[in-house]
């Protein structure tokens, strides 16, 4: 059996893109000498082409490991699609391309774009929604009384990182929470350039009920002669200990953190079990461990969340692999991000990927570079 190498100079001979093969060694030397691993599992899973922490959570063995797609065959799959990925990747190129009469109700609302100038300086862009076009501080500031509240992320940014919020409360400013006063505010947006203040999402009534911050509903999709399939995903909550953000990240630095996953059944729209996702293992889960609600039930409106995926997928008919980031408002569906190269790690939790025909044939095809 093929031992996997972690030298760079290896994984650039064996077809990886330098981004990518930087990236996963990255990976890979943040689980060397972890406290919370084994050693010698840790050697093993590398070798056989997979992150420790994954394999903690599949409970791989070598009984089982080949119903697994491995997180080396996969990053070294990097780019699966064309140059036209950038349409989605960016955030504000994806909200000019789905600003179109049958996509725009799919898109929150986008206010303002932070941006640093080649002298230092911070500039504020009004965006499509803003209701004040002055690209100033003074409109940034009169939207945010409006609206209340912005949410804040990186205009790349995926996984929930660098996410913030932004709010305006009994005449107060908050960041995260925290109180600060108006040029605590200015400072926030010099220092946070390249980032987009949108709407504030809140989940609908049937899904606020297990937990009342926006969820993920995560759909990838294999999109393909204009005949999409979706491949997998899942449903994600918040929890008390990964605040607004569904999704923390959990290592040595935060070993007591844990992630809320639901099964998704996308033929029929249903879901349920979950499984609570901790530093070496996944559990499995019938009710949120914070609200004590059931992780079980069925999508709201989901034919029409299958009529934003076939929509999306027409118009971005030339990007063949697709994961969608997607809640339900009050307004319906709302995509927060799509990703071009999306995480197998929890769609695997509850499917492995080679154990199905389907899954099996279009990933082996994608990887056998």
């Amino acid at each position: 059996m093929k031992k996997y190498s972690v030298n760079i100079e290896d994984l650039l001979q064996d077809g990886f893109s330098h981004k990518f093969a930087t990236y996963y060694l990255s990976l890979v030397e943040k689980e060397i000498n972890n406290p919370y691993y084994d050693a010698e599992y840790v050697k093993w899973a590398h070798e056989n082409g997979f992150l420790a922490e994954n394999a903690y959570a599949y409970k791989l063995t070598p009984e089982n490991m080949h119903l697994y797609l491995s997180d080396y065959e996969y990053y070294k799959a990097w780019p699966i699609n064309n140059w036209t990925r950038l349409w989605v990747d960016d955030k504000m190129t994806l909200k000019q391309m789905l600003s179109t009469a049958e996509c725009a109700q799919y898109m929150p609302s986008y206010y303002f774009y932070s941006y640093k100038n080649p002298n230092g300086t911070s500039q504020i862009y009004s965006l499509w929604d803003a209701p004040y076009k002055e690209n100033t501080i003074d409109s940034f500031f009169r939207t945010l009384h409006e609206v209340r509240i912005f949410a804040c992320k990186p205009c790349n940014g995926t996984a929930s990182q660098g996410f913030f919020i932004l709010e305006y409360k009994d005449s107060k400013y908050f960041v995260n929470g925290q109180e600060v006063v108006e040029s605590g505010i200015c400072m926030f947006v010099q220092e946070h350039p390249n980032y987009l203040f949108t709407e504030f999402l809140s989940p609908s009534s049937s899904l606020a009920s297990i937990y009342p911050t926006i969820h993920t509903i995560r759909i990838v999709v294999a999109n393909k002669d204009l005949k999409p399939q979706i491949l997998g995903g899942y449903l994600r909550f918040s929890n008390n200990k990964s605040g607004d953000a569904n999704y923390i990240v959990i290592d040595k630095n935060n070993p007591e953190a844990l992630n809320v996953f639901v099964d998704v059944d996308f033929n029929k729209g249903t879901y349920g079990p979950g499984k609570l996702t901790y530093i070496d293992r996944a559990e499995i889960a019938y009710k949120h461990p914070d609200t004590q609600q059931a992780l079980s039930g069925t999508l709201p409106d989901f034919d029409q969340l299958i009529d934003l995926i076939q929509k999306v997928c027409k118009k971005f008919s030339t990007i063949e692999y697709m994961g969608f980031d997607i809640g339900h408002t009050d307004n319906g569906y709302k995509i927060m991000e799509i990703n071009t190269h999306p995480g197998i790690k929890y769609m695997q939790i509850f499917k492995p990927l080679l154990d199905n025909e389907i899954t099996k044939s279009f990933y082996q095809d994608k990887c056998k570079k």
